[in-house]
C-alpha cells in the first residue's frame, strides 16, 4: 500500500468511525454546554479576540477551540451539537494521519514504514479514551492534534537517519507548538520537554546543535503572542490575572478543582488504553531488545523509538507532577505510546512470537468476557442488580437500554470468536485486524444506539426548555447551587449564580419578579430553620440524577 492510499484509508474511515451521530445526543455536562456556550457569545457578540462566558469574561482557557465551533456555527446559522463536536471529529482525524507520518518516519524500510503507520493510527484510533474523545466537544482533543502534528513536523526535520536536517520543518514544529498553546496552554511546554527528553535519553549530543533553538522558540512564542498580546490589553486586569496567573500558575502548582495524587495515571492509563493494553508487556519486550541491541535495528530506528519512549515519558511524568489531574488529561501522550506499541507489535507479528499469540488470545478472551459481561447485564432483572450497575436510571431509560447494550455485547463476542479462530489457524494479520473492527463496531453500536438511548437520563435539555417556558429573557434568573451549563444553553435564558443561602433568600425578598432554579435539597436547605421564602414552586425536573425546582417570588 503507499503511503497515499494509507493516508486516504485513515482518514475515509476515521470519518466513518468519528462522523456519524454527533447531534443524536444532547450537550453534556461538564464542559460540552460550557464551550458552546463561550463560542455562541463570540458568533452573537462579534466578540472573536477574548472569549466570554455568561456575558464575562472567559480566561479559563484560550480561543482557538471556540473559534472552531463559532465557525461552524456561522456556516450552519448557528452553535448546536454537530458544531460543537465537528472540531474534535477534525482534530481526532488529523492526529491518527500525524501519527502515521510519524511512525512510518521511524522506520527505514518504506513498505514496512507505511505497515507501522498503519498499526499505530489503528492503535490509537481504537484506543477507548480516544474513541470518547473524538466525537466529544473536548478541547484535549484539538490540543493532542497539534502537539503531535507539533512532534511529527519535528521528525521530518531531525536527522533520524542521518542526511543533513531540515532546519524549517523544525521550526515549523514549534510553530504548530506555538498553536497548542493558544488552544491549551501546557501544549508549548509539553513539546520543549518532549524534545529536550529525547535528546537525552538517545544521548543526541550533535542534536543539542541541530535542533534550531533561538529561531524555534522565537516562531513558538511569536504565534502566541499574536493572539495573547492583543488580548491581554484588551481585557482588564482582572482578566489578565485570571489568564497568566490563575490559570497558566496556580492551576498546575495549587489547583482548585480535580486535585488527584500523583499516581493517578498509572491507574486510569490501562483502562484508556484498552482493548490494546495486554500488548503492551510484547511490545515493551521487543523495543526493550531493539534499543538494547539484542535485536536486529538500525540506528535511525532506535531514534526513533527513543523519541517516541521520551515524549510519551515527559507527558506522563508532566500530568503526574500536576496536583490537578483529569483521564484526559493524558490523550496528548497516547499517540506516541500507540506509535510505540504499534512498533514493538509488527516486529513480534511479524516473527509470530509466542508473546504475541498469547497477547493477541488475551485480548480475545477479555472482548468476550466484556460482550459476556454486557450481554448479561441486559438479562438479569433490575432489582438482582447493584445500583451502580444502572447508574441510578429510571425503569423507562433502563429499558430502552437493553437492546443496544445486548448489541454492543453481541458484536464484543463476535469479534473475539473471529479473531480466536483466525488466531488458531495462524492467521495473524486478519486475527489482528478482527479485533480493530470489533472494537470500530462497538463504538458505532454504542455511539449511535446506547448513548441516543441514554440521553433522557443524562440531558437536562428538557428542564432547560420548561424554564425558558417559564421564564421571560427579561426575568432575573438566579442559580443556587450547582450551575449547569446545560440549562443555560438549551434555554437560552441568562443566569446569575450564587452558592450562598442568604444571596438566594434575598433575590426572593426583591420586589421585582425573580426566579430561583437549585435543587430539590437545595430548596429544602432554603426553608429549613429559615422564615418561609415568599416564593411559589412552578417546577420541577432533572438533570443526569439530580432533580432540579424553579421557584419565583412572583407567579
Amino acid at each position: 500500500m503507499t503511503v497515499r492510499s494509507a493516508a486516504l484509508s485513515i482518514a475515509v474511515l476515521g470519518l466513518l468511525a468519528y462522523a456519524p451521530f454527533l447531534s443524536r445526543t444532547d450537550l453534556l455536562n461538564p464542559d460540552e454546554p460550557r464551550y458552546a456556550l463561550v463560542a455562541r457569545e463570540m458568533l452573537e457578540s462579534g466578540n472573536w479576540l477574548v472569549p466570554t462566558l455568561r456575558g464575562k469574561t472567559y480566561g479559563q482557557k484560550p480561543p482557538v477551540f471556540f473559534w472552531s465551533i463559532a465557525a461552524l456555527g456561522a456556516l450552519r446559522g448557528g452553535v448546536d451539537e454537530t458544531a460543537a463536536r465537528l472540531p474534535s471529529v477534525i482534530s481526532a482525524i488529523v492526529t491518527l494521519l500525524a501519527v502515521f507520518m510519524a511512525a512510518r518516519r521511524m522506520v527505514p524500510d518504506p513498505e514496512r514504514g507505511v505497515r507501522v503507520g498503519l498499526m499505530a493510527a489503528a492503535v490509537l484510533g481504537t484506543t477507548t479514551r480516544f474513541l470518547v474523545l473524538a466525537s466529544r466537544a473536548n478541547i484535549d482533543g484539538m490540543l493532542t492534534m497539534w502537539t503531535t502534528l507539533a512532534f511529527w513536523a519535528f521528525l521530518a526535520g531531525y536527522p533520524l537517519h542521518g542526511g543533513p536536517a531540515r532546519p524549517r520543518w523544525m521550526a515549523l514544529g514549534f510553530a504548530l507548538a506555538g498553536l497548542s498553546v493558544i488552544t491549551k496552554g501546557t501544549g508549548g511546554l509539553l513539546f520543549l520537554l518532549g524534545i529536550v527528553a529525547f535528546l537525552v535519553l538517545a544521548r543526541e549530543r550533535a542534536g543539542w546543535r541541530t535542533v534550531p533553538w533561538v529561531r524555534g522558540i522565537a516562531v513558538l512564542l511569536a504565534v502566541a503572542a499574536a493572539w495573547a498580546l492583543p488580548a491581554l490589553i484588551a481585557g482588564g486586569a482582572e482578566d489578565r490575572h485570571t489568564l497568566l496567573y490563575q490559570q497558566m500558575g496556580t492551576r498546575v502548582v495549587d489547583p482548585w478543582t480535580h486535585a488527584r495524587p500523583w499516581y493517578f495515571y498509572s491507574q486510569t492509563l490501562p483502562q484508556n488504553f484498552l482493548p490494546w493494553t495486554l500488548f503492551v508487556p510484547v511490545a515493551a519486550w521487543a523495543l526493550g531488545a531493539a534499543l538494547l541491541g539484542k535485536e536486529e535495528a538500525s540506528a535511525g530506528e532506535r531514534r526513533g523509538l527513543w523519541f517516541c519512549l521520551a515524549v510519551f515519558g515527559s507527558a506522563f511524568l508532566f500530568f503526574s507532577s500536576a496536583p490537578s489531574k483529569r483521564d484526559y488529561y493524558l490523550l496528548p501522550a497516547l499517540p506516541w505510546l500507540s506509535a510505540a506499541v504499534a512498533w514493538g507489535m509488527e516486529r513480534e507479528m511479524a516473527k509470530a512470537t509466542l508473546g504475541w499469540r498469547v497477547s493477541c488470545w488475551a485480548t480475545v478472551a477479555l472482548a468476550a468476557v466484556a460482550g459476556l459481561g454486557q450481554a448479561c447485564w441486559t438479562l438479569c432483572p433490575r432489582e438482582k442488580l447493584p445500583e451502580f450497575a444502572y447508574g441510578g436510571a429510571p425503569a423507562e431509560v433502563i429499558d430502552a437500554l437493553v437492546w443496544p447494550v445486548r448489541a454492543m455485547g453481541i458484536v464484543l463476542v463476535s469479534g473475539a470468536v473471529a479473531s480466536g479462530a483466525l488466531l488458531a489457524r495462524r492467521k495473524l494479520w486478519p486475527a489482528w485486524a478482527a479485533l480493530v473492527l470489533a472494537m470500530v463496531s462497538w463504538w458505532f453500536v454504542y455511539r449511535g444506539w446506547m448513548k441516543p438511548a441514554a440521553n433522557p437520563a443524562l440531558s437536562g435539555r428538557a428542564f432547560a426548555e420548561r424554564i425558558a417556558a417559564l421564564t421571560t429573557p427579561q426575568d432575573r434568573i438566579l442559580v443556587y447551587g450547582p450551575l449547569e451549563e446545560t440549562l443555560v444553553f438549551y434555554s437560552r435564558r441568562s443566569m446569575e449564580w450564587t452558592d450562598q443561602p442568604q444571596a438566594a433568600l434575598d433575590a426572593l425578598a426583591a420586589p421585582e419578579r425573580v426566579v430561583v432554579v437549585t435543587t430539590a435539597n437545595g430548596w429544602a436547605q432554603l426553608k429549613e430553620g429559615r422564615p418561609e421564602p415568599a416564593a411559589t414552586k412552578q417546577g420541577e425536573g432533572t438533570v443526569g440524577d439530580e432533580t432540579f425546582v424553579v421557584v419565583t417570588n412572583r407567579p
